[in-house]
């Protein structure tokens, strides 16, 4: 299905781009289409997808800096590959640091990282799924 072009794909399914972003069942080559050149909105959607696939979500956690807001949900979405949360756990932005220690497939080691961040509530946070972790 993937030789489909994308654009085909959301007009023959509607044209609601925005609806289609959010559809869990969009296939995973249109959501890394609509992950490319769009609105911000846009990309906030595809990352908050689940079913968007770990390369797309790789890709948004590259935006740029005024994009923290999608490296967020990018850190949020459950799909997020290991090594693209270990990534993450250095941005510039301590936002996006807390929400990945927050991610349960998080690893220890970079949890263990976070708990020595410069800021107060990316450490709480790291520490806290450190706790929870070995309660567990």
């Amino acid at each position: 299905m993937d030789n489909i072009d994308p654009e085909l794909w959301i007009l023959v399914h509607g044209g609601d781009c925005e609806a289609i972003a959010n559809d869990e069942s969009t296939p995973g080559f249109v959501l890394e289409w609509l992950a490319t050149d769009n609105p911000i909105d846009m990309l906030l959607r595809v990352a908050t997808n689940t079913s968007a696939p770990p390369a797309t979500l790789e890709k948004l956690a590259k935006t740029e800096d005024e994009y923290r807001d999608v490296r967020c949900r990018v850190a949020e979405n459950p799909n997020t590959p290991t090594s693209t949360l270990q990534k993450l756990a250095g941005d510039k932005g301590w936002w996006v640091a807390r929400m990945v220690a927050f991610h349960p497939n998080t690893p220890i080691s970079t949890l263990q990282k976070l708990a020595g961040h410069e800021n107060g509530e990316v450490r709480q946070a790291a520490e806290a799924a450190l706790r929870e972790r070995q309660d567990a």
